[in-house]
């Protein structure tokens, strides 16, 4: 591109650019120079609108403007340091120190309950369960002695049974084993809160809790 194409393409980026430029300056300014001066003009005001990129007017101390071309990647904003710092309040504002204490609980309860079916009747358990729901009433006597049959006797573990059954139908020995988890965990959770209510002070709470568990 020769010096007689450069008004003719000053003014188009201009025009791209979005900056004001009066009627008698456009038509005259894109029709000055050669022909293939307005040719080159418009073939990179086509360039310009293929790749996308951003136009920002550098002066150089004349009276002409030469455009110089930067990517809209660098002209966002990156992010200030007071979003990043926002960002970290509300962080930290969810994730405390009390609740870090909490997790761990939950995590040894998780680490000493899960894989162990300490239970050595849970399948006299689940046949009660299956009994009831089978016949819709519960036993009056008992069915599985061999040196006491038919001896009074009333099922007094129903309601824990059916649970624990239908977890055992969807799951197996692992619908039991997460159900005992969760049990577990409601527990110590149940006795983290009565501890802090007692004492006040979390820390001494979760000790608490945690000798429970051990205990």
């Amino acid at each position: 591109m020769g010096w007689g194409e450069l008004p003719a393409t000053m003014l188009l980026v201009k025009m791209l650019a979005g900056k004001p430029v009066s009627p008698a300056r456009r038509v005259s300014g894109l029709f000055a120079g050669r022909q293939d001066g307005f040719a080159s003009a418009v073939i990179l005001a086509l360039r310009l609108l293929e790749v996308r990129l951003g136009i920002v007017s550098v002066h150089t101390g004349d009276d002409v403007e030469e455009p110089s071309i930067q990517p809209l990647g660098t002209l966002e904003e990156a992010p200030s340091s007071a979003d990043r710092l926002d960002w970290r309040r509300r962080y930290r504002s969810i994730i405390t120190f009390p609740v870090v204490l909490t997790f761990v609980v939950l995590t040894v309860v998780f680490t000493l309950a899960h894989g162990i079916v300490a239970d050595p009747d849970i399948w006299w358990h689940l046949h009660n369960a299956e009994y009831l729901l089978q016949q819709h009433s519960l036993p009056g006597y008992d069915m599985y002695s061999f040196t006491v049959p038919g001896h009074p006797w009333m099922n007094h573990e129903w309601l824990a049974e059916l649970p624990y059954y239908f977890a055992w139908r969807m799951l197996g020995l692992r619908g039991i084993d997460a159900l005992s988890v969760a049990v577990l965990s409601l527990i110590f959770l149940g006795v983290l809160y009565l501890s802090y209510r007692e004492c006040g002070n979390y820390k001494a709470a979760v000790l608490a809790s945690s000798y429970a568990i051990f205990g």
